[in-house]
């Protein structure tokens, strides 16, 4: 039997709404907060989620953060030199797009307090997504999605592709599942500064820890701390170490120097990062006695080829989110990537009269 032969035939956990519900981060939080990073939890109305939603105006904010006043673009420097002129065309342009009909005074306030709480600073996620596709909106320059006020938090929120993931999620179940509607929180999270190179994502499958990372993994314990404590046989973790390079021999009274980041489920719209599920699937089938983890199998040396996403670390993740939507659009006709810089310069020209 091939590779394609057995890959073929692998079947992944099936995704219900009751393994959503346990890896929302409301539902998993308690349980581990002495493990992971101060948070704080708010409960979306469903005027919060039709303002999500609403794509019909950009990336506008609550009246009660009038833009642009309360939020600094990129471009403010520029746009308060009094030597610059601004075009009639331009003027009523800006002048005619509508205000925001949405208005949140008390979760603006609440964003707020939890961010003076946190110490000036938060990490904002949904139930189970982060909205990194939108960090370049942001313009700190000291980390990613570190959000300082609320209108910072309004900003990532609408312009992210992932929060839609969130409000979509019933589009990830089988027909048959359950349409009950899953709520909505916001999560503002104490944010650090911290080093993508030190978080790690495990995968677990019937009980069974998949690729560990030998020493990193059996000195993080997560046997003692995360199995126990969640009652799920299949999901995806990440953990943070604060110094991965001096792991040390661990005994079972050792604190581990890690945080818990996340728990995701076991299914296929999760990065798997250097593998495939399908790997992931046959290192399952392959683990001795398919319950036990007595025996220790042998390193595997992954090779990353060249076009593998992965291999250049420079790169963004979320590339294509930066890139305007007509550009997108554009590639996949003949020559339209290239006829665009020309249509864009005609855009930027002042109207003749």
């Amino acid at each position: 039997m091939n590779s394609s032969d057995s890959a073929s035939k692998i079947e992944l956990p099936l995704l219900t709404p009751a393994v959503l519900e346990a890896c929302s981060f409301q539902n998993w939080y308690h349980s581990f907060s002495q493990h992971t990073f101060r948070s704080t939890i708010i409960t979306l109305d469903p005027s919060h989620v039709d303002y999500l939603r609403d794509t019909s105006h950009g990336l506008h904010l609550p009246k009660e953060l009038a833009p642009p006043s309360s939020y600094k673009s990129q471009l403010s420097d520029s746009e308060d030199d009094s030597d610059t002129e601004q075009s009639p065309s331009a003027s009523s342009s800006s002048s005619s797009t509508p205000p925001s009909r949405y208005s949140f005074p008390q979760l603006t306030r609440t964003i707020s307090e939890t961010i003076e709480l946190y110490g000036g600073s938060v990490f904002p996620k949904l139930n189970w997504s982060a909205p990194q596709d939108a960090g370049f909106l942001l313009v700190s320059g000291d980390g990613p999605l570190r959000c300082r006020t609320p209108a910072d938090v309004y900003m990532l929120l609408k312009g992210s592709d992932c929060t839609f993931h969130d409000l979509d999620v019933h589009d990830k179940l089988p027909r048959a599942s359950s349409d009950r509607p899953f709520p909505i929180v916001l999560v503002l999270r104490e944010w650090f500064n911290l080093n993508p190179a030190h978080e790690f994502r495990c995968f677990v499958r019937k009980r069974n820890y998949l690729c560990q990372i030998l020493d990193v993994l059996r000195f993080l314990a997560p046997r003692r701390i995360i199995s126990p404590q969640f009652h799920l046989s299949d999901f995806i973790f990440d953990v943070y170490l604060k110094n991965p390079t001096k792991i040390a021999v661990s005994s079972p009274a050792t604190k581990p120097n890690m945080k818990l980041v996340d728990i995701n489920p076991f299914a296929t719209y999760i990065d798997p990062c250097l593998f495939r599920y399908e790997e992931l699937e046959q290192m399952h089938l392959n683990i001795p006695g398919a319950a036990s983890d007595q025996k220790r199998s042998s390193p595997l040396l992954k090779l990353v080829e060249s076009e593998h996403p992965h291999q250049n670390f420079r790169a963004s993740k979320f590339q294509t989110s930066k890139l305007p939507v007509e550009f997108l659009n554009s590639s996949s006709r003949d020559q339209g990537a290239n006829l665009l810089p020309d249509e864009f310069n005609k855009m930027l020209q002042p109207e003749k009269r």
